[in-house]
């Protein structure tokens, strides 16, 4: 597999480890830290616990490891963020200056994440030349206070709701590369 520096580079992610480092430890930061998981035997009562043993529980305090679910999210965030376009590259792309990015921004008809004094614009909602098609007329319609991990992950997730001819299902952004009805994928988005 190789280094972490390796597998960064070949993705085109040019940050050294400790910076990845520090964009985690900021992420776990916001998410409330990573609790430390309670020993079970430390929190059932002798019987509880004899109950469990008979019925084939193995109860030890076990850590999670890379499998942590918050460990998993902060990873996801900081390569959100470390793959994100800034405010020039965005309006570079867009054929725009930096200043309709930001109004845009705002009007949240381009996502972004904060990062200190700056934002960040998650690559996902981007093609080649510009915005993903009618990305702006969803954008708007998701709850603001949704994580950008949960944006991404919604945008990437095949929906049973967004079904083609042959039964094929299509994630929020295949249906709208596709080019399929942007006002049906804004109505849903209202529900996450």
């Amino acid at each position: 597999m190789g280094s972490l520096d390796g597998i960064l580079r070949r993705r085109g992610i040019e940050i050294d480890t400790e910076a990845l480092a520090s964009v985690v430890e900021h992420a776990i930061e916001e998410a409330g830290g990573i609790p430390p998981y309670s020993d079970p035997a430390k929190l059932l009562e002798p019987h509880q616990l004899k109950l469990l043993a008979r019925g084939g529980f193995e109860i030890q305090e076990t850590g999670l490891g890379v499998e942590d679910p918050i460990l998993l999210g902060a990873i996801e965030y900081a390569v959100l963020r470390l793959t994100a376009l800034t405010t020039k590259e965005a309006a570079e792309r867009l054929g725009v200056n930096d200043s309709r990015v930001r109004q845009r921004l705002g009007n949240r008809e381009l996502y972004g994440i904060k990062a200190g004094d700056e934002w960040r614009l998650p690559v996902f909602q981007f093609v080649h030349d510009g915005l993903v098609p009618n990305m702006d007329k969803v954008l708007p319609r998701l709850d603001a206070s949704l994580s950008p991990v949960s944006v991404f992950r919604w945008f990437v997730t095949e929906n049973p709701d967004l079904s083609v001819p042959g039964g094929k299902r299509l994630s929020p952004l295949q249906w709208l590369v596709s080019g399929h009805d942007p006002d049906v994928l804004a109505e849903l988005a209202r529900w996450i």
